[in-house]
């Protein structure tokens, strides 16, 4: 009975072994793809942020007055 029962563990394991041998580099693959479409979606967000930032609506050149939309970057006065 006891050699019956080292048969059955070592079977159970070689067959675990051989399912991790396939199994792993599949799941090694799925997670890094997973990980580059999510990063290529925030670098998409990133530049579409980036892009609306360079055409916001509210800048205005500074001999116009006050804005009524928030204030762009901070400029340097140059005194004179």
């Amino acid at each position: 009975m006891a050699a019956t029962g080292s048969g059955d563990f070592l079977s159970g394991l070689i067959i675990g072994l051989l399912l991790g041998l396939v199994l792993g580099p599949i799941l090694r693959f799925w997670v890094a793809w997973r990980a580059w479409v999510s990063a290529s979606r925030q670098a998409s967000l990133t530049q579409d942020v980036l892009k609306r930032m360079d055409e916001t609506p509210w800048e205005r050149h500074p001999d116009q007055g006050p804005s009524s939309g928030p204030p762009g970057p901070m400029r340097e006065e140059t005194g004179g």
